[in-house]
């Protein structure tokens, strides 16, 4: 009988343990004070002894040997049938141009034994004699982005690669966009840029408005290489150029700019219904989100002018609301129209009994000029994108999209004074 006195139980620490059963390629580790026991593998050093247990191999040897490439000679060692081998770190110096990517183990002969590629880390069972060989890889890294200021709206991606990637004309990036949609930019459309002595190949992904928030993914490809898949937002980056902390040179001058950028992809959201629940301009005071709503009733722009000859009639123009905009006519003739815009690239479609003419790719510094669409030999038409916004801001739409418009337009005129102080 024990009274007043107090029980104590404590985990048992193995402090005291014993090895039994040692067979050639493991033992058995047992404690003193408890039923712990466990079987591991010996642990040899290059004379086939075991450094834990003190077991010592006596018999046939297998030879594991790491090659290398040209130039670097082979290193081997002998070690006991069935035993775990560590894969090692590679250490040595790179082939030009090349990332390690694994070891191959090839168990047996090197021409028909068995292959596997493992990770420095990781190991293997001996089983015979063994070949351990470094494989490289092409090399692709994204080192940085940058917002476009260019008049659109989207994100330069600044990668380094290797020279076989780089010269290969199938190397391209993969950009995933939001609701499905895709795009591939070819190494021969990157602009190869020099920051710091370094060479970045530069590949340019354009995003809609609405989808400033929205995650896009990119990968690098050429073949049957794939590169990390890397994910951003255009919001992500324009909120790291605002950040006075991180003292973005681009800042002072390029600050208004993207704060009408960001207006303009929230009011984008909002009348598109896409992720309304994460505005582009979150990260906005109040009132640089309420400048949007002081935009005139009547945009100061020059009437259309109809020049179009008989058997040609207009029957109505619109506007598209990307990355970049673009501006479509739709006319009548009983003829096959041809469409021209000097300097800018006219895409002919047809919409029912409609022959259309897009011209595309019109920058936010351009969008207070006039276009002159030529027809054929019908005259032309001449028309501006604030011809648009007027018949909206003026007219009885919905508020969506008065706000889509009114940002629109003061996006222009951000870019419009950005251009017009950082002219080259």
């Amino acid at each position: 009988q024990i009274a007043n006195k107090t029980l104590i139980i404590e985990k048992c620490e193995h402090s005291n343990t014993s090895y039994v059963n040692k067979t050639a390629n493991s033992h058995t580790v047992i404690c003193e004070h408890c039923s712990y026991s466990v079987t591991e593998d010996h642990v040899f050093d290059s004379q086939q002894h075991c450094t834990v247990c003190g077991y010592s191999y006596v018999g046939t040897l297998y030879m594991v040997t790491i090659h290398d490439i040209a130039g670097n000679p082979s290193t081997s060692e002998t070690v006991v049938p069935d035993s775990q081998y560590l894969l090692p770190d590679y250490s040595r110096t790179l082939p030009s141009g090349k990332i390690f990517k694994c070891w191959m183990v090839t168990i047996g002969n090197v021409a028909t034994g068995s292959s596997k590629e493992y990770a420095p880390g990781e190991s293997f069972r001996v089983t015979d004699n063994s070949h351990i060989f470094p494989v490289f890889d092409e090399y692709s890294h994204l080192e940085g982005y940058s917002l476009s200021l260019e008049g659109d709206i989207g994100v330069n991606f600044y990668m380094s690669m290797s020279d076989n990637l780089a010269q290969n004309d199938n190397t391209y990036v993969h950009f995933e966009l939001p609701h499905g949609g895709s795009t591939n930019v070819s190494i021969r459309d990157a602009v190869i840029k020099e920051v710091n002595g370094r060479e970045y190949y530069v590949f340019k992904c354009n995003v809609a408005a609405k989808d400033m928030s929205s995650v896009i993914t990119a990968q690098l490809n050429s073949g049957n290489y794939r590169g990390d898949v890397y994910d951003f937002t255009v919001r992500d980056y324009a909120e790291y150029l605002l950040d006075p902390a991180h003292n973005h040179p681009d800042y002072v001058a390029a600050a208004p700019l993207v704060k009408a950028m960001l207006n303009y992809g929230a009011c984008a959201q909002m009348y598109f219904n896409v992720n309304t629940d994460e505005p582009a301009n979150r990260s906005l005071s109040k009132d640089d989100k309420n400048v949007i709503n002081t935009v005139p009733d009547v945009i100061s722009i020059s009437d259309p002018v109809d020049a179009l000859t008989d058997g040609v009639t207009l029957h109505g123009v619109s506007i598209s609301l990307k990355s970049e905009t673009s501006m479509s006519f739709y006319f009548r003739s009983d003829e096959d129209l041809t469409f021209d815009c000097d300097g800018y690239t006219v895409l002919k479609d047809t919409s029912g009994d409609y022959q259309v003419a897009r011209i595309i790719g019109i920058h936010a510094k351009d969008i207070g000029r006039s276009f002159t669409l030529s027809v054929g030999s019908h005259g032309s038409y001449t028309y501006s994108p604030l011809n648009y916004c007027k018949i909206i801001v003026t007219g009885t739409y919905s508020d969506n999209l008065k706000n889509v418009i009114n940002a629109f337009y003061r996006y222009y005129e951000a870019a419009s004074s950005y251009y017009g102080s950082n002219q080259n």
